[in-house]
């Protein structure tokens, strides 16, 4: 853990490590068995790895890099996160996500309207939210 330990302090050590060398993340997921005591809705209830092992689903690679530059700092206050971003079939379920997508949301237009800035998507590498042409990256 950090000492002292600030609130920025995940982000912090982040820049620091990006900046040295690259990162790299596994995703694992565990598939329902509809068979065994594994519900969506009551989030008390532990799935079993032996009904239902982790799955890889992907490895993301982040190389190194200094990405705390005043322009990706912007973009990052307009970007919103929300795993409702995917396919309909990769939606998250169940009540604690219904509750957590209508956060996600009054959180981002709370954010987005303090900032005086509009809400958007990125459009690939692209640092600008407004809908105007991007340079291709080098």
């Amino acid at each position: 853990m950090p000492n002292p330990r600030t609130p920025h302090f995940l982000r912090d050590v982040l820049v620091r490590d990006l900046a040295a060398s690259s990162a790299c993340f596994r995703f694992v997921v565990q598939l329902q068995d509809p068979t065994k005591n594994m519900p969506i809705e009551d989030p008390t209830i532990a799935w079993d790895e032996r009904d239902s092992p982790y799955v890889p689903i992907a490895t993301l690679r982040i190389p190194a890099q200094e990405f705390s530059t005043d322009a990706q700092n912007r973009f990052c206050e307009a970007l919103s996160f929300a795993p409702w971003h995917g396919l309909p079939a990769h939606r998250p379920v169940g009540g604690l996500n219904r509750v957590r997508r209508a956060v996600y949301l009054a959180v981002s237009k709370r954010r987005h309207a303090r900032n005086d800035a509009m809400r958007g998507e990125p459009r690939g590498w692209c640092l600008d939210l407004s809908g105007a042409p991007c340079e291709t990256p080098p």
